[in-house]
């Protein structure tokens, strides 16, 4: 895990010099003090390195047991992506859906997130429908993030609010 960081904390003071796009394995190993091998043996490159960042950052947002609405989770993922983290906005800006993107993350884990909540308190599995409204609401929100963040700042409660007025009904006593 120390190693991990440290090339995490090399990436960051990358960013603050280079766009991510110019930014090359043999700099981050350089800048963290590592050799190429060493980094190969944590990350399969760049983008890893990134999305392993956001999986942090993300994860405890929804690990933080006082989230319990989607106001809460939206709101707490919204101040990470448009406050939090300047730097490495530009990093989630230029990924490619291919490159394990975070949004994609976010969407399938917020998807697990509320399928588990309600499968557990209503003790069945979702419908085709519910599993197809959630879907839609999950990726639905990741693709509006996207959208704002390329045109405009986003005020997390904003988005909290947002997110939490558009979910599916049928979800809406399992999130009280």
């Amino acid at each position: 895990m120390k190693t991990k960081r440290l090339i995490l904390l090399a990436l960051e003071e990358l960013l603050d010099k280079f766009r991510f796009d110019e930014i090359t394995v043999i700099q981050l190993a350089n800048q963290a003090a590592i050799s190429r091998a060493t980094f190969y043996r944590h990350f399969t490159d760049k983008y890893e390195v990134a999305n392993w960042y956001y999986r942090l950052k993300a994860e405890a947002v929804f690990q933080d047991e006082r989230n319990k609405t989607p106001y809460d989770i939206f709101y707490g993922l919204s101040k990470f992506m448009g406050e939090d983290d300047k730097n490495f906005m530009q990093v989630m800006m230029n990924q490619k859906d291919d490159q394990n993107s975070f949004f994609n993350f976010v969407s399938n884990t917020f998807y697990d997130f509320w399928k588990q909540k309600y499968e557990s308190k209503m003790a069945r599995e979702l419908t085709t429908q519910e599993a197809f409204d959630l879907a839609v609401w999950s990726l639905g929100g990741a693709e509006v993030w996207k959208h704002k963040l390329n045109n405009e700042v986003i005020d997390p409660q904003e988005m909290g609010e947002l997110f939490d007025k558009s979910m599916p009904l049928w979800l809406v006593n399992v999130s009280e």
